[in-house]
């Protein structure tokens, strides 16, 4: 009995040891730091999140907006419609529980468009000016800061975005990391 015993017994360990490895015990922190990081930056280009709705309604409250006859849905939508980010290696400090993401974003810069916006006012304005009614000059301005947005294309900025681990495994981004991200949405940030 005894010899027979072993054998089975062999099997089942190796069996079961097999079947532990095969169990997910939870997410690893590079998962998480990697899910968290996607569910933020997916919120920005989702017109159903909250996050770009809190856009849309701070745009829409923003000083001058109607004046130029823009809709804040149109241009949170022509900002960030082709936004882009590919999360690259995630390094993972456990003792002191921090962590650095590399992420590449690509997205259209408020710094480009607002350039590319006033160099076409500069020249078309000028010419509207003592011919036009204030109202229609302001028609015209938005309708050439809604050809600066469309016509201004995607740049790719890379971020190393720190993180801190909280209570039970929870990660967080860094105020240096939102700003980071913030940045390079604005294009103050290019490389």
């Amino acid at each position: 009995m005894k010899t027979f015993a072993r054998p089975v017994a062999f099997v089942l360990s190796a069996l079961i040891a097999l079947a532990l490895a095969a169990c997910n015990f939870g997410p690893s922190a590079e998962e998480i730091i990697r899910d968290g990081i996607s569910e933020r930056m997916d919120q920005l280009s989702d017109p159903q999140s909250q996050a770009y709705q809190d856009m849309v309604n701070s745009l829409s409250g923003a000083e001058g907006i109607d004046e130029l006859g823009l809709d804040a849905n149109e241009v949170v939508d022509s900002l960030f419609g082709e936004l882009t980010y590919e999360i690259g290696d995630i390094e993972v400090d456990d003792e002191a529980g921090t962590a650095t993401a590399q992420v590449s974003v690509t997205c259209k810069s408020l710094t480009d468009v607002t350039t590319r916006f006033l160099t076409s006012a500069l020249g078309d304005m000028g010419s509207l000016i003592g011919t036009s009614t204030q109202e229609d000059m302001l028609t015209q301005a938005g309708d050439l800061f809604m050809d600066a947005l469309e016509q201004t294309d995607p740049q790719q900025t890379d971020l190393e975005l720190s993180c801190t681990e909280g209570e039970e495994n929870v990660w967080t981004l860094d105020e240096s990391a939102t700003n980071a991200i913030a940045s390079a949405l604005i294009g103050t940030q290019q490389q």
